[in-house]
């Protein structure tokens, strides 16, 4: 399986962690599951991973993003590469 090139890193976050994909909590939404998946190395320790890919529906938006627990309550964010997305800690 080949690494996915048009995803992107984005951020390790804790659990609950305010983070904000376009102004949208990812922590204070329902994530749907859309079947896809990307291959990735991570980005600390290169171990490869297959993600699932989800969105997320809110304030007239729906945000595409893929995430796995690396560690106990430690995720790993990625985004398309594509989408332009604005990323943020604080709303």
């Amino acid at each position: 399986m080949s690494i996915s090139k048009d995803w992107e890193f984005v951020k390790v976050v804790t659990d609950g962690e305010p983070f904000f994909i376009n102004g949208v909590g990812i922590w204070e939404n329902e994530w749907k599951n859309t079947d896809q998946s990307i291959y990735i190395l991570d980005p600390v320790y290169h171990r490869p991973y297959t993600l699932p890919i989800y969105e997320i529906s809110a304030d007239g938006k729906t945000i595409t993003f893929a995430a796995t627990e690396f560690s106990n309550c430690v995720w790993g964010v990625y985004i398309p590469v594509a989408s332009h997305y604005v990323i943020g800690y604080i709303h």
